[in-house]
């Protein structure tokens, strides 16, 4: 867990971007999957680090359709927890997302699900 945090951190260091977006397992499991450069402007954005296998479609290299997001996420500091946001893309207010359960808890002919949805 150590090691992750450290590369996470080191990624968000080498990055030139000022947003950024945490990928999290599931609307419901609130468990860090992926770090993504949020890029506004382009509504889309670019995995800098994952803790899964690089090419896992659990964690896409970008995240851009609204339709591989199930939901979006603030971070409150006062509760010290993701709370949902009603929005269907990626803001500067933004500060994670979830993946739809399609992509994350794959079945026999899920695997097609990310290239219909890219």
């Amino acid at each position: 867990m150590e090691k992750e945090r450290t590369l996470a951190l080191q990624a968000l260091a080498e990055s030139t971007c000022d947003n950024f977006i945490v990928l999290l397992k599931s609307a419901k499991e609130l468990k860090f999957r992926a770090l993504y450069e949020n890029h506004v402007e382009r509504d889309s954005a670019t995995r800098i680090y994952s803790v899964l296998p690089s090419n896992s479609s659990r964690a896409p290299l970008k995240l851009g359709s609204s339709e591989m997001i199930s939901q979006f996420f603030k971070y409150s500091s006062a509760k010290k927890q993701f709370l949902p946001v009603p929005t269907r893309s990626f803001t500067v207010k933004t500060d994670a997302c979830a993946l739809v359960d399609q992509l994350v808890f794959k079945g026999k002919s899920k695997s097609t699900a990310l290239a219909r949805l890219l």
